[in-house]
């Protein structure tokens, strides 16, 4: 599993690019950051919250996955 994220007025890296990626891996997850520039962790501290949040999150469920499948096995 994946997540990545990317900003609404990213300039530098190739969107789209990442996109077609993201769309490919299994597991995968793209945010997209409104407002956001190229270092979306660099961002306000509202935004940053957010970020931090949704890879808690992402950390959170994933492990939780694997304990369970670790349980039945």
């Amino acid at each position: 599993p994946c997540i990545a994220f990317v900003g609404s007025d990213e300039a530098i890296v190739d969107v789209p690019a990442i996109e077609a990626q993201m769309a490919k891996w299994p597991g995968g997850r793209l945010v997209r950051v409104q407002a956001g520039d190229h270092e979306v962790m660099m961002d306000t501290p509202e935004t940053r919250a957010r970020l931090f949040d949704a890879i808690t999150a992402h950390f959170d469920a994933h492990n939780a996955a694997r304990r369970t499948t670790a349980a039945r096995a």
